[in-house]
């Protein structure tokens, strides 16, 4: 007789394997301060920040720059600020404004 309630463990297999295409899931880990971002890190980091605020404006052409360079202030001062331990800490340079 077998154990309906027992917990059902299912095979992990890799994408090779299965036929899947589907990217592995990435983990996130709570950053401290010896975490180092390389250049592409913070350049993907900024290029999201200033998407988000041009998507704010509808996407309206001639504030590319504007965009680029509010974005660049933010992550960069994000950065500092989780480097020296006060992430915490609100900035009256959010992405939200």
């Amino acid at each position: 007789m077998t154990d309906t309630h027992a917990p059902v463990r299912r095979a992990r297999r890799s994408a090779t394997t299965s036929g899947s295409t589907t990217a592995p899931r990435r983990v996130r880990r709570k950053a401290d301060s010896t975490t180092v971002l390389s250049a592409e890190e913070r350049m993907r980091m900024i290029a999201i920040a200033a998407y988000f605020r041009a998507e704010r404006r509808g996407f309206v052409a001639g504030h590319e720059a504007e965009d680029w360079y509010s974005a660049e202030a933010e992550i960069d001062e994000l950065i500092s600020r989780s480097q020296s331990g006060d992430a915490t800490k609100p900035s009256g340079n959010s992405v939200s404004s």
